[in-house]
């Protein structure tokens, strides 16, 4: 696979990542919620006695959300770090913003609404609610925090959708004073080091603190973009093709996707372990070698494995912002209902099943009435959204 077919071709294991990100965070909480069902809501993010294994998975359910950020990462940046270092025509602002609006803002204000309605909280004052339509609210601690308390994932997104065409822009500014001075190579090497320096360089100005405790924004999670930004420059670099179609690095990559899928899901190997800084370098490292892992199995020409690119995980995936959305609604409706008395490990079990049946069920409502529909109108000019087309 040559570098134009590397660039423009689908990301094929997207959408299943998307699917398990969705339903990793999904299993975290239900079982939080578990635990508040059975009145042990203190084992919260603790070590929880008696659910050996399940614990690991239980962990790092939640922790699945980064893989959204990396995705967005690549996917979003990609044309954009093209524009740097080919030279091709720079995204069109409007289209890129009115992409965005249609992909996230719709589906967003629709479950919003619907949890400021449903969901009993002690004050709902006008100022937040404000906040929390147009992104602007820190929902940590928050007097709404309670309504959709998710929603600061797409806070945080939403100041990377702002910057990434800015800073864009400035290299793109730059690079065309610099001409052909500045090779196609060296521009695909400049974007690779300066967002892992970007990474890095905010776990260590935050000390590790991540947005779950912090509140943080888009400089708490730098260490989840930047494994996307920097795969999008690795795209782009000139690899040879006896490497792309060498079957020992083909599947090393893969070895690679599976050495870090296990230690996300069971640290049997504790380096950069041992404090939040660490921590979040080890998840960038990680998260690298998924993400690299399956492109580079991708650009050799390879299928993308049957157990990510299934007909399950793809409707999940196509699925997943409205999984992530409305989960925790359905969860804090319902999870009374389920209690096995003390037993947290069984009201889980029972509350698992029911509660991916009851948000699959809403997530696909959800798309086909307000997600599909605003996406059809990415072509459109905004001037006609509005408008009834006349019958001739």
């Amino acid at each position: 696979m040559g570098i134009d077919e590397r660039t423009r071709a689908r990301f094929v294991a997207g959408d299943p990542l998307r699917a398990i990100a969705a339903l990793g965070v999904l299993f975290g909480h239900t079982f939080s919620y578990a635990l508040i069902a059975t009145g042990h809501p203190e084992l919260i993010g603790q070590a929880v006695p008696g659910i050996d294994w399940l614990q690991w998975p239980v962990q790092a359910g939640p922790q699945l959300v980064y893989l959204f950020f990396a995705l967005s990462g690549y996917l979003i940046g990609r044309p954009f770090i093209r524009a740097f270092v080919d030279g091709t025509h720079y995204p069109s602002p409007v289209r890129y913003v009115k992409h965005r609006i249609l992909r996230i803002v719709p589906a967003y204000w629709v479950v919003l609404t619907i949890c400021l309605i449903v969901i009993a909280l002690p004050a709902k004052p006008l100022g937040p609610i404000l906040e929390a339509y147009f992104f602007l609210l820190d929902w940590y601690q928050s007097p709404i925090e309670g309504a959709l308390p998710q929603a600061w994932t797409l806070r945080v997104e939403m100041r990377f959708y702002l910057l990434l065409p800015i800073v864009a822009a400035i290299a793109v500014w730059i690079a065309g004073k610099a001409g052909p001075r500045l090779g196609r190579t060296a521009r695909c090497w400049i974007v690779i080091v300066l967002a892992a320096a970007w990474g890095v360089g905010c776990s260590f100005i935050t000390d590790g603190d991540g947005a779950f405790v912090s509140g943080g924004g888009l400089i708490y999670t730098a260490f989840a973009f930047a494994p996307g930004l920097i795969l999008a420059a690795v795209e782009l670099l000139p690899l040879r093709k006896g490497l792309l179609e060498n079957r020992v690095a083909a599947y090393v990559a893969a070895l690679g996707v599976l050495f870090a899928a296990s230690l996300w899901l069971y640290p049997w190997w504790t380096i950069l372990y041992t404090s939040a800084l660490e921590f979040q370098i080890r998840q960038m490292i990680l998260l690298t070698l998924i993400f690299g892992g399956l492109l580079f199995w991708q650009w050799s020409g390879r299928k993308t494995w049957k157990v990510l690119d299934n007909p399950v995980l793809r409707w999940t995936g196509s699925r997943s912002y409205g999984i992530y959305l409305l989960h925790l609604l359905i969860l804090s409706q319902i999870f009374d209902e389920f209690a096995q008395g003390d037993g947290y490990k069984r009201t889980f079990a029972v509350l698992l099943p029911v509660t991916l049946i009851l948000t699959g069920l809403a997530a696909e409502v959800l798309y086909r009435l307000v997600e599909k529909p605003a996406l059809s109108l990415k072509d459109v000019p905004v001037r006609k959204w509005f408008r009834k087309e006349r019958s001739p």
